[in-house]
Formats: structure tokens, sequence, C-alpha cells
């Protein structure tokens, strides 16, 4: 990374304290000691102030992390997503206790809530295949900043294994509905 110890030589030559640039840049003084120790990176708008404070380009502020700024943005995505999809997954299965009370609302937050996690995986899958992810694994290692060994299954291993995923997928939620209807709804 170089963009931390960039902001830190352009700070310096300037003569400006941590503290005097925070102040510029309305951000905390910790904000600007992350920057320059590659903990985090500064968002768009505080890039383009720096460029103006220091009288640089963009292009010459970020040119050789933009890579890795991208890499890290993608991997940001693919962890909010990882997590905001099972999480509207348990919604959508604590939704379906509504339907002890009202079945109107129980029904419309499980459409609403099943909606919102097919969005969620539809993003989350054109995040993973825009970085060349194809398997649990590979995208665990990406997150994870760690290499990811490449995959080499034949279209006939792709497909049982599509297909195994499918049925267990079924069969597990089929049981959770069961489950729900009941013991807790007491219809079936």
């Amino acid at each position: 990374m170089n963009i931390g110890k960039r902001i830190s030589t352009l700070r310096q030559m300037k003569n400006f304290s941590q503290d005097d640039l925070s102040v510029k840049l309305h951000v905390s003084r910790q904000t600007i000691s992350n920057w320059e120790n590659d903990r985090t990176y500064p968002d768009i708008n505080s890039l383009v102030m720096l460029s103006d404070i220091f009288a640089v380009s963009l292009d010459n502020l970020v040119k050789e992390d933009l890579p890795l700024m991208k890499n890290e943005i993608k991997q940001t995505q693919i962890r909010l997503l990882a997590i905001g999809s099972i999480s509207v997954i348990i919604l959508t299965y604590l939704c379906l206790l509504v339907l002890k009370w009202s079945v109107s609302l129980g029904s419309l937050l499980v459409g609403a809530t099943t909606v919102l996690g097919l969005v969620m995986i539809y993003y989350f899958s054109k995040v993973i295949n825009s970085a060349n992810l194809k398997t649990f694994r590979q995208v665990v290692d990406y997150v994870n900043g760690k290499p990811s060994q490449p995959v080499t299954r034949s279209k006939k291993q792709t497909i049982v294994q599509t297909l195994i995923g499918l049925v267990i997928g079924l069969a597990l939620g089929l049981l959770i509905i069961w489950l729900i209807f009941h013991f807790v709804l007491h219809v079936l």
C-alpha cells in the first residue's frame, strides 16, 4: 500500500499535523492515522479534498493503490451481501411466526422478505462472478485476503453437485416450514 505513505509524506511536506489535516477534511485525527497506517482508505470525497489540499492529481494520489482499493471494496461487498442474505433468510422464517396471529400480515411479510432475500442473493452472485469465484472455499479465501486454489471440475461434477445442493436446500427449507407450521401454528 502506498496511499498511506503518500498522505503522510504530503502532509509532512505541507507542515501539517494529523490534527491540522483532520480539521481541513472534517474527519477525526484517528481517521488520518488509520489512512497513513493503511488500516482504512479515504472515501472518494476525502480523496478529492486531499488532492486539492496537496495540489496533486487524484491519479498521482491513488494510481498504484487503485487495484488494491477495488479489491477491498469487492471484499466488503461480498461480506455485506452474504451477511445480509443470511439475515434476510432468517428474518423470512421468523416472519412465518406472524402467521399465527395474522395470515394476511404474515403472508405479506414472508413475501416481502423472500423477495428482498432473492434480490440480495442475485447481487451476491453477480459480485462473486465478477471476482471469478466459483466455490464457497474461494469466496471465503477471497474475503479473508488469502490466495485461493483454482477449481477444476468437469461439467458433470458441477451438475451433480448443483443438484445435490438443490435437493438438500429444498429438504431443509421444507423441514423448517413444516416444523413452524406444526409446532408454532399447529396447522399440520
